[in-house]
């Protein structure tokens, strides 16, 4: 690959995760939740266990502080 068309390839992924990056802004938490967890299923089902695990963590990560932000604290959220 040419010097040229390896600038344009990485111009064409920012573009393309500024894009997505400002959809994923404009979700409800629970939207993010349900998008991460289908973006691990995605990663799991393509064999990259790795990626599948890191947003599964973060999609768990965002439920906890949704319960957190719900009145329910991490002790109330482990007893229901």
């Amino acid at each position: 690959m040419t010097q040229k068309a390896s600038e344009s390839a990485v111009q064409d992924r920012d573009r393309a995760l500024l894009y997505v990056a400002s959809w994923f802004a404009g979700l409800s938490m629970t939207e993010r939740i349900t998008a991460a967890l289908a973006i691990a299923d995605r990663f799991m089902a393509q064999g990259n266990a790795v990626l599948a695990a890191k947003w599964s963590d973060w999609a768990l990560e965002m439920e906890r502080e949704l319960e957190e932000s719900n009145g329910n604290g991490p002790e109330e959220a482990q007893a229901e």
